[in-house]
């Protein structure tokens, strides 16, 4: 079933199945942050938003790091670097509202996080995507 990404999201398909798709999910499932930090919460279900959140990050990731090393993407390394940064942002998210409650999380700081997911995908993912469109086996890769 295929996730419909919000509003702002719009336009920053990149034409891989499969990234794009992730690309919405995640999209998603930081407006439902939002939806949970606008109104009545508690820091377990907070943290519960942002340790789903940061799960389906790292397989997205893990997929897209399977799918550079299976196609010998040159830029893999600093493109996981980049993957790494971000887990470990979410990581000090998760370990700080457990410390000092939910209502210490910013709205700036979860519009950071929307800034770096469309940053990413319009830089590092971009290349990515056109990498990939260039390797006529890609789809088998992929599939397999």
């Amino acid at each position: 079933m295929e996730q419909t990404a919000p509003e702002w999201f719009d336009g920053k398909k990149l034409g891989v199945d499969f990234i794009d798709q992730d690309h919405a999910q995640i999209a998603s499932m930081m407006d439902f942050l939002v939806i949970r930090l606008a109104g009545p919460s508690t820091d377990e279900g907070i943290n519960a938003v942002l340790s789903e959140l940061a799960d389906f990050t790292r397989v997205h990731f893990e997929r897209e790091e399977d799918v550079m090393k299976q196609t010998d993407y040159p830029d893999r390394e600093e493109h996981a670097a980049v993957h790494r940064g971000l887990i470990r942002v979410l990581s000090e998210l998760i370990a700080r509202v457990r410390r000092e409650g939910h209502s210490k999380l910013s709205g700036s700081e979860v519009q950071s996080l929307r800034n770096w997911v469309t940053g990413h995908i319009k830089m590092e993912d971009r290349k990515l995507a056109e990498y990939l469109a260039q390797r006529s086996n890609f789809a088998v890769l992929v599939i397999d």
